[in-house]
């Protein structure tokens, strides 16, 4: 099931998909604590500076082209 929380959150399902998906969180105590710890833990990632990535890019980019 980890795998299709996974999809949901990348947004691979389709709209029926999703909409089964979140029944199933509704109806089930288990997996609707799995779905929010991951939903919680993606807020946070998100919430991290990205800054760094483009410098990252920049250094690599640099590297490639020497």
């Amino acid at each position: 099931m980890t795998d299709t929380i996974s999809k949901y959150f990348s947004g691979e399902l389709t709209p029926k998909e999703t909409e089964l998906f979140l029944l199933e969180i509704s109806g089930n105590e288990n997996l609707g604590k799995e779905f929010i710890e991951i939903q919680q833990l993606i807020a946070c990632i998100n919430l991290l500076p990205r800054q760094r990535d483009g410098e990252k890019a920049r250094e690599r980019l640099l590297h490639f082209m020497q």
